[in-house]
């Protein structure tokens, strides 16, 4: 994972991609289209307009849209144009901040919807996702609305935006790579985009802004940052066990590889990799020998569980979605409702998880456990530990328990 982060290339053709790549895309990486893709994205686009003229009845290309699909029209271009005017609802502050997507939200959903449409069944023609692959190469990031979707039914508000700068829309804001705001016209020189604008064709509108690209790109981000995080509480964990003079043994392979879980045995041998051959391990166990009453049979319930509800609980969310695949692309255009649970995961997993925090941060400020750490770690007359971070800590439980709460149980239909 790390090593592919690292990658100074991401190379998309719309059969995968990884969550790995799409935080690489939205960070430093530059991101190069497959030529393998534009006979097929060609081809969708000829046949889009073959379509009109044979005068074959489309869904949003001669048709309105949703509850009002039966009204019909031979301006195909127009009704494009009308569908992003009238989605452009979204709602900017006039603060510094702008409730605007933060960049690399908006870079991650610009490369997960290229990968989309390099499938080649939604009707866009291969220059506008190489329009689009500039831009982000150019580090020019149109200015999303930061409300106007759940992903509950498709992010066609701040997607609009998109279509919105690569239509070159009077009144549309970007930032530069300098962090200034600039219109279409300067993004589209600062980026090198020869020729001008581009004139929506029939269906291109809607292949822009239909799927929910938003809520995949930003929850590629936070799965891969929880990633890390993941790794991170491994690592923590295992310095808590030398920290408390614990006993290792509670990361044995035996032990984990019974509950058939893979987060779970991974952790544990992340923890043993680190706590073999430790110093601290090797001092606590001649103790444990010396007087094997000066410490009880087993560790505390943090430290000694803590591969099996921490690390399984993240490891869980994490690995639910390893490569965007296909026929889950596809369906990302018309059904969200396993993209909206699984990103409603996501903050309760992390809020779950974070209660591990709260009872090692207890045995380190509790009276008992202090008499167990070394005199040159702790005066135990003085000095009170991690008193105060504990109670910060517990504040920040509380918090995240309510920022975990699901959207989805207040999200309504609509026709």
């Amino acid at each position: 994972m790390v090593a592919e982060y690292r990658q100074p290339l991401v190379k998309i053709e719309g059969a995968s991609l990884s969550i790995t790549q799409v935080a690489t895309g939205a960070g430093e990486a530059r991101v190069k289209l497959d030529e393998s893709a534009r006979s097929r994205v060609k081809a969708s686009s000829d046949w889009i307009m073959n379509s009109m003229m044979n005068r074959t009845d489309s869904y949003g290309v001669t048709t309105g849209f949703d509850a009002m699909s039966h009204r019909r029209t031979k301006e195909g271009g127009a009704l494009q144009r009308e569908l992003i005017r009238f989605l452009n609802a979204g709602a900017f502050g006039t603060g510094t901040d702008g409730h605007v997507l933060p960049a690399k939200a908006t870079c991650a959903t610009m490369l997960v919807r290229i990968n989309t449409l390099l499938q080649g069944y939604s009707g866009i023609r291969f220059e506008i996702l190489e329009a689009i692959v500039k831009l982000l190469n150019a580090n020019v990031t149109p200015c999303l609305p930061l409300r106007g979707t759940v992903t509950a039914s498709r992010d066609l508000v701040p997607l609009s935006y998109i279509a919105d700068l690569v239509t070159g829309r009077e009144n549309f804001v970007a930032l530069a790579p300098d962090g200034s705001k600039v219109n279409a016209t300067e993004a589209f020189k600062i980026a090198g985009i020869q020729g001008g604008f581009f004139e929506l064709q029939p269906k291109e509108g809607l292949a822009m802004v239909n799927g929910t690209t938003l809520g995949s790109g930003l929850a590629s981000t936070v799965l891969f940052e929880a990633n890390i995080l993941a790794i991170l509480a491994e690592v923590l964990s295992a310095v808590f066990c030398e920290v408390m003079n614990g006993k290792p043994e509670y990361t044995d392979h035996l032990t984990h590889k019974l509950k058939h879980h893979p987060g779970q045995i991974e952790a544990a041998a992340i923890m043993e990799h680190i706590l073999e051959g430790s110093s601290f391990m090797k001092l606590a166990k001649k103790l444990g020998e010396l007087d094997p009453l000066m410490k009880p049979k087993q560790d505390r319930y943090a430290l000694r569980t803590s591969p099996q509800w921490l690390i399984r609980s993240v490891f869980s969310n994490v690995s639910k979605c390893c490569v965007w695949k296909p026929s889950e692309a596809a369906a990302s255009s018309s059904s969200s409702s396993s993209s909206s649970s699984d990103d409603d995961d996501t903050p309760s997993t992390a809020a779950r998880s974070t209660r591990s925090s709260n009872p090692v941060l207890s045995s380190w400020s509790s009276d008992e456990p202090q008499l167990e750490l070394p005199k040159e770690i702790l005066n135990k007359f003085l000095d009170y530990g991690f008193k105060g971070a504990e109670i910060a800590m517990a504040s920040y439980c509380y918090e995240l328990q309510f920022l975990g709460n699901p959207v989805t149980n207040h999200v309504l239909k609509y026709v």
